[in-house]
This record gives structure tokens, sequence and C-alpha cells, in this order.
């Protein structure tokens, strides 16, 4: 079992190998996600994106923090009142820009949340396409607000397969961590 430390340390690696255009982490609330939409504003309009990828890289961005906001569970061994913890980084390498997001769910989510990244990496754009129209035209919401959409239009609008990882933190924890690619 890989300690809270380990995270740290792979991502201050990360941070120090890439550009860091936005880093945030702590605490995940409304209030706090609106803050980091409003820097994402800024930051966007200070980089060189013509306006077709300015537009799909703050809706992944977007997307993004609704799903941290949405999806994460609070620290393990803490008070379940306490505010989820989350992490979220904008990396730019090369031409390339790289979304970073890392929270904590329950291990009885995981092999739903892997199948489900594994089911839209499998598909060609077309294939996504279709799938969003089901996904959407099913009108099925979750306990937790939503129809299961973010994953998939996600996957629209990046460059690549989305990329993640499960690291185990305890018998009923995990901290997911997920990653996107947006070309420049």
């Amino acid at each position: 079992m890989r300690k809270i430390e380990d995270f740290a340390l792979d991502l201050n690696h990360r941070l120090h190998k890439h550009d860091v255009i936005l880093a945030f982490a702590g605490e995940i609330d409304n209030k706090t996600m609106n803050t980091i939409i409003g820097n994402i504003d800024d930051k966007i309009e200070k980089l060189s994106l013509d306006p077709i990828t300015k537009k799909r890289f703050y809706h992944v961005m977007v997307e993004c923090l609704e799903n941290l906001y949405r999806h994460n569970e609070p620290i393990p061994n803490q008070n379940s009142t306490e505010t989820p913890f989350a992490v979220f980084t904008l990396l730019k390498e090369n031409e390339d820009y790289f979304l970073t997001t890392g929270n904590y769910i329950k291990n009885d989510q995981v092999d739903v949340l892997k199948d489900k990244i594994e089911k839209i990496n499998r598909m060609t754009l077309e294939e996504k396409k279709i799938f969003y129209r089901e996904v959407l035209s099913n009108k099925t919401f979750s306990e937790k607000g939503g129809a299961g959409l973010g994953m998939i239009d996600i996957a629209l609008r990046s460059s690549d397969a989305l990329s993640y990882e499960f690291k185990p933190i305890n018998d009923n924890y995990s901290f997911y961590v997920f990653q996107t690619k947006i070309l420049n």
C-alpha cells in the first residue's frame, strides 16, 4: 500500500518536469471550484490557442472539475462531514497540455470506473458520438446527479486515450488519478 507522501512526490516530480499553468491541491467545494474556474478563464486567455481549441480546452477543464466536485469522497479515516480533498493540475509539455486530477474514491467503485474508461478508450470517434447520444437520450441520473456523460464528453474533446490509475489507500479507499491530453 502506497502512502500519501508518495503521491505528493509523484506530483512534485510532474510539476518540475513541465510548465505549470495551474496547480491546486486541497479541499474541493463549490466555492473553490468556482475560484479555480475563474483562474482557468484568466490562464486560457493568456495561452496562444485558436478559438476552437480554447473552447474545447475550457470545456474539458470544467468537466474535470465538476467530476472532482460530484464524485469525490472525504479523506479516508476522517469525519464524513469533512470536505473532500482533490488535486487538479494543468501542465504544458512542448505544445501539448495535460490536465490531471486526483481524488479519493471507494474501492467498490474502482472496477466500474475502470470498465467505463476502458470501454470509452476502445471506441472510435464516431462510436463515442453515438454512445454520447445514447446516454443522453437514456435520461438516467446517478445518485450524485450525473447522467454519465462527463467522461464521454471529455474523451470526445481530448487528443489521446484517457489515462488513469487507482492507488490503493486502505481496504475501503483508493486515490484515483485521471489525465487527459489536449493538443494545441
